[in-house]
């Protein structure tokens, strides 16, 4: 089987004509890992008036025969909302895959501290973190004082010169705001998770967030933008978050205060519930049954058609 992601890969059509001339029974599987705001521009590409100039020729060129799936056996997205935007854009079935957690036990709700987190990129300008900085600085004291804000990521000058200036400005509140820097070492990240309580992506935009599923696998209270496609996925019913408006410090503060004062009665089975709740929708054993049937039943038609 050839497992492909995005549409926008220049290669990605010749790689389908290639693998199907070499292998006429084989199965290609397109794994659409696209937010919102993409899913808009291929569908204004594909059958709007405009075209978007800062494409390269080849990607455009990738996303005008992607349009045409026929030669792709099954195309997954990764959020609800996508499905059926995606199968009348595309005129084909597309499933609903998204990402999932390996088996582990629920958090212990004990471990929790007063710790905000964020896990990124921290150099991408569009993770927004400036954003989840500032609104952090505006916290009511009365509320917020015994509360850090973890920042884990990769940075570089670009960031490194914002967290400064922050420090600068930000005095009474700088030491407060932690930056790991790069955590390579997969059990001191999920250490991280089981200790924070609440954690924030104030994304411009993202799809699937790994780092959102990760932090509500491990019990933490999510804040997610409004930018993150899969936030009704992730947050499936009340009481596991708040979603806020993309780029606005006013709303996240306000968003920050409210779940810290939503919190300050909760035990440690409240954070277990978000966890267990979260290994059990994603647990990538119960995922890839529908992905496994899908499989079977284009193998077996394909083998008649042969």
């Amino acid at each position: 089987m050839l497992n492909i992601y995005h549409i926008h890969n220049p290669h990605m059509p010749f790689w389908i004509l290639a693998y199907k001339w070499l292998n006429p029974r084989g199965i290609v599987y397109l794994k659409l890992d696209i937010p919102k705001y993409l899913y808009e521009e291929y569908k204004e590409y594909l059958y709007g008036k405009h075209k978007f100039p800062h494409y390269h020729f080849r990607s455009r060129f990738a996303c005008k025969v992607a349009g045409n799936t026929r030669k792709c056996d099954i195309v997954s997205v990764e959020s609800h909302e996508l499905v059926e935007l995606v199968a009348n854009l595309l005129k084909r079935e597309v499933l609903y895959i998204p990402n999932g957690l390996y088996n582990r036990k629920a958090v212990d709700g004990n471990l929790k501290e007063n710790i905000i987190m964020c896990a990124a990129n921290l150099e991408m300008p569009i993770k927004q973190i400036d954003v989840l900085m500032e609104a952090f600085t505006r916290i009511d004291p009365a509320i917020g004082n015994e509360w850090t804000l973890i920042l884990a990521g990769a940075y570089g000058k670009r960031f490194k010169q914002i967290y400064d200036k922050f420090c600068v400005d930000y005095p009474d509140v700088a030491d407060k705001v932690i930056l790991t820097g790069e955590i390579i070492n997969r059990n001191e990240l999920m250490n991280l998770y089981e200790k924070a309580k609440i954690f924030v992506l104030p994304s411009k935009t993202e799809n699937f967030s790994l780092a959102a599923l990760e932090a509500l696998g491990n019990g933490d209270f999510a804040i997610l933008s409004d930018g993150v496609t899969s936030k009704d996925d992730l947050m499936d019913r009340d009481g596991m978050g708040f979603i806020i408006k993309s780029g606005d410090v006013k709303d996240c503060t306000e968003k920050l205060e409210k779940a810290i004062k939503f919190l300050q009665d909760k035990d440690a089975s409240f954070y277990e519930e978000i966890s267990s709740h979260t290994l059990m929708r994603f647990s990538w054993e119960e995922i890839l049954k529908t992905l496994n049937e899908k499989i079977n039943q284009v193998g077996i038609n394909e083998y008649k058609n042969c």
